[in-house]
């Protein structure tokens, strides 16, 4: 999780630096802006479902609620183990219960 933050916070700092060197070279950055909110908007539309699991990744991330190996039972009875716990997705191992 660490190195996502310190990547987040390089490139904001990175664009925000070229954002300046071209204010002071006077460049008219108002097409990169609007071009870049555009794009924003698009890809935010378009990977909505992706932002939300890795939203609740980080929410399980940093709530620790669950640790790999940690045994579930899922509302349908299930009994299922928590094998790996990432930003995109949880992996759980169900069993076969025979009656």
């Amino acid at each position: 999780m660490q190195k996502i933050i310190k990547k987040t916070i390089f490139i904001f700092v990175f664009f925000t630096a070229i954002f300046a060197i071209m204010q002071l070279w006077n460049v008219d950055i108002t097409w990169l802006v609007t071009s870049t909110a555009v794009v924003g908007i698009i890809f935010g539309l378009a990977a909505q479902n992706t932002l939300s699991n890795v939203i609740g990744g980080y929410a399980i991330c940093a709530e620790k609620a669950y640790q790999e190996g940690d045994m579930l039972k899922l509302e349908d009875g299930t009994i299922a183990v928590v094998k790996r716990i990432g930003l995109k997705s949880t992996w759980l191992e169900t069993f076969l219960l025979l009656q």
